[in-house]
């Protein structure tokens, strides 16, 4: 017994759609007539149902022959005139592998799609840090990054964020600069007016 295969499309609701399906690997599609693949199909426009419940949600649902190992694709379209053809409007479209009558799931192993005597087979699953020579491979230095991020956030703070200039009546002025919440000073600097030089921010 062939599985059940599903092709799904969400959209508005109380239109009339058709898919057409494709197998990649000689072109042929897939016929309404008899779920089976052909070169010439009967009818290669399946009708794909709206969910009497949930509104805008339509299935094709197809098990009534197996489908071959291989990549497949599908455009589904919106009926505009009496009966459906391959100038309607497109609303969807995709693709999607087969791997015994069945949609492939990609969580699993790349071991799993070679053949038990196959000598890739010891090198596919190994992490990929195994590929570089120890001595090629030099950890990020967080600290260093952090310390650059800092002072970049710094710079930022300085450039675009609220100054105050106060006098001190001394012949000096103090600059301050606040953090993003505008009220936390974060860097401030005494400027000595005649001398036209600042000392080094604290």
């Amino acid at each position: 017994m062939a599985n059940a295969k599903r092709i799904e499309h969400y959209g508005e609701t109380g239109l009339a759609l058709h898919v057409r399906v494709l197998r990649l690997s000689d072109g042929h599609l897939l016929d309404a007539d008899d779920g089976t693949f052909k070169a010439s199909p009967i009818d290669p426009f399946s009708i794909m149902g709206e969910d009497g419940t949930r509104k805008g949600e339509y299935v094709l649902g197809e098990s009534r022959a197996a489908w071959d190992d291989g990549r497949y694709s599908f455009s589904i379209r919106r009926q505009a005139g009496e009966a459906a053809a391959y100038d309607d409007p497109v609303v969807g479209c995709g693709g999607f592998s087969i791997k015994d009558d069945t949609e492939v799931v990609l969580d699993v192993k790349p071991s799993s799609r070679l053949q038990a005597d196959d000598s890739r087979l010891e090198n596919l699953d190994a992490a990929v840090s195994s590929r570089l020579a120890s001595a090629e491979y030099a950890p990020p230095d967080n600290a260093a990054l952090a310390a650059v991020h800092e002072a970049v956030t710094l710079l930022r703070k300085h450039a675009t964020n609220r100054m105050t200039e106060a006098d001190n009546g001394d012949g000096t002025k103090t600059f301050t600069y606040f953090d993003d919440d505008g009220t936390t000073p974060v860097l401030a600097y005494s400027y000595k007016t005649a001398e036209k030089t600042r000392e080094k921010a604290t």
